[in-house]
């Protein structure tokens, strides 16, 4: 191979080192969208009123010693790493331990996963406090999960926990003190990342890179391609000669 041939592949040699390094960075990708039912901008709470200042916004009631609440929701399948619940304190400091318990119902019983506190203090009035796990928790997709909220303050200490009353998803249930409730509780799920090298992870990295293509369209996507890769070869190869 003369000099001129080596200074047009050159080009080619330099694209499949920085392939090949790319192979190997360190990549996080998210195993789901994190879930759950955000909140209106601007609900707030009055105290003993049941009420709030946003259509739809309303806390679920008070919670405190001999109260709780649930709120059940289908299994995704991917680990989870925290629960985030949108919490209100209705404009004062409360004294007391809030309890919240992730469960999975297994073969028709409640089984706990993970049970996080906080001393009431620490709730900010009307905003999301999140519980973490770790390592994150895994239930198979589909099992039914419960959020169990419980509190041992008094009634002039109970907080709450924010609902929307119109929005129902599929196999969601919301109950306070064993009564069905209409509505689902204000609560985020987030999901545990995928980590490794690029290689190790790009099953993952595909499913996000074509999450709006349907499978025929991923054929195509993965025919074209092997079509471009292949006619990048075949130019290196030419330019070698």
């Amino acid at each position: 191979m003369n000099t001129k041939h080596l200074r047009r592949a050159a080009p080619v040699a330099i694209a499949l080192v920085l392939l090949a390094a790319l192979a190997f960075l360190p990549t996080q990708v998210p195993t789901r969208d994190d879930s759950g039912v955000p909140p209106v901008t601007g609900a707030t709470a009055t105290p003993g009123s049941g009420r709030s200042d946003a259509a739809t916004e309303r806390p679920i009631g008070g919670l405190y010693r001999g109260t709780d609440a649930k709120q059940l929701f289908p299994a995704a399948g991917a680990p989870i790493r925290s629960v985030a619940l949108f919490l209100g304190t209705y404009k004062r400091e409360n004294h007391g331990t809030l309890r919240v318990t992730l469960q999975v119902n297994a073969a028709g019983r409640w089984q706990d996963l993970a049970t996080r506190t906080v001393n009431e203090t620490d709730i900010k009035d009307n905003a999301y406090h999140t519980f973490a796990f770790s390592p994150a928790l895994t239930a198979p997709k589909g099992e039914m999960l419960q959020i169990l909220v419980a509190a041992d303050g008094s009634p002039n200490d109970a907080v709450t926990w924010w609902v929307d009353g119109n929005v129902q998803p599929e196999g969601y249930a919301l109950f306070y003190n064993g009564e069905r409730q209409e509505g689902t509780a204000r609560f985020l799920v987030a999901y545990k990342a995928e980590s490794g090298r690029l290689f190790q992870v790009i099953g993952p990295v595909w499913r996000r890179l074509t999450i709006f293509l349907n499978p025929l369209w991923q054929i195509v996507l993965v025919f074209g391609l092997c079509i471009a890769a292949g006619g990048f070869l075949l130019l290196g190869r030419n330019l070698t000669e």
